[in-house]
């Protein structure tokens, strides 16, 4: 079950393995079933599922260079897809392939422009709340984290836009429509000028 799964399957997931490590059915063990319970507790509660599914490993946040060689989908694909579990809109577009209507394209690449992420950067506070000697003392600290929360997304959505950047200068069906849009601009000049003559 990965970061992706529903409230509903983690539901399924939590009742079957309570079951299965119930102190009843393991000779009054109950670690299992505390760490169980414990963990549940903690994913079934949205802002505090949020902190554990925003800290993933550094490479999650790799993007392309943007001077590789290769296949354009398989590169830019599966990062576009591991963006995509953030979207506060989901379903997500996806990059498609080759044979996709540049209208389709267009529609990717706005929603891209304009993506909105949920993600939170709880390794960017500086100030753990539970240490605040008053509510002052809070308050501030609140404020001094909302600060730093602030410039980690805004690292994030300077990461997606150069990520959207590099993926509109690299994709083959935007060239093609450049050229064919190219092409259609001088047929057209051509025509007036044909009709001028007549």
């Amino acid at each position: 079950m990965g970061a992706l799964a529903s409230q509903d399957d983690l539901r399924k997931a939590y009742r079957k393995l309570s079951l299965t490590h119930h102190p009843d059915r393991n000779d009054g063990d109950d670690v299992k079933f505390k760490e169980i319970s414990r963990a549940y507790n903690i994913l079934s509660d949205t802002e505090k599922r949020r902190v554990i599914d925003s800290q993933v490993d550094d490479e999650f946040d790799d993007i392309p260079e943007g001077d590789e060689e290769g296949d354009f989908y398989e590169i830019y694909g599966p990062v576009f897809a591991r963006f995509s579990r953030w979207s506060t809109t989901q379903p997500v577009p996806q990059l498609g392939n080759d044979e996709c209507h540049i209208q389709d394209v267009d529609d990717f690449y706005n929603f891209w422009t304009s993506f909105i992420s949920w993600r939170v950067f709880p390794q960017e506070d500086d100030y753990d709340l539970e240490e605040a000697e008053g509510r002052e003392e809070k308050r501030w600290m609140k404020k001094e984290n909302a600060k730093l929360q602030k410039k980690a997304k805004k690292t994030e959505y300077g990461r997606i836009r150069t990520l959207v950047e590099r993926a509109i200068s690299k994709d083959p069906r935007i060239k093609r429509a450049k050229i064919l849009e190219k092409e259609e601009k001088e047929r057209a000049k051509e025509e007036k000028r044909q009709s001028r003559k007549r």
